[in-house]
């Protein structure tokens, strides 16, 4: 969890390595719009919220607010997006 919220970085049982970054250089924001849910070294089942953010406000300071999840350790599986855009409780990709 970056300290300003708009990151985390998580890792599943199973050794997948997966980056959410929330906006483009909102690290500039230091937190601001940004709510963490959870704590450094909290364990997460599927569904646990993470973070709140103010989607409006981030683009009103002038920042793309896009979300964004990378698979760091992308090397060692095989990735098929399922979805893009607003997802609600949809799952977004498989790794294999």
């Amino acid at each position: 969890l970056y300290p300003t919220g708009h990151a985390i970085g998580i890792q599943s049982d199973k050794g997948s390595e997966i980056l959410i970054h929330i906006g483009i250089d909102t690290v500039n924001l230091k937190g601001k719009h940004f709510q963490p849910l959870v704590a450094q070294g909290q364990h997460v089942e599927i569904g646990t919220p993470l973070v709140q953010f103010d989607h409006e406000a981030i683009e009103k300071e002038g920042y793309e607010s896009t979300v964004m999840m990378i698979v760091t350790n992308s090397d060692q599986y095989q990735i098929a997006t399922l979805g893009q855009g607003a997802t609600d409780d949809r799952p977004v990709m498989t790794l294999a």
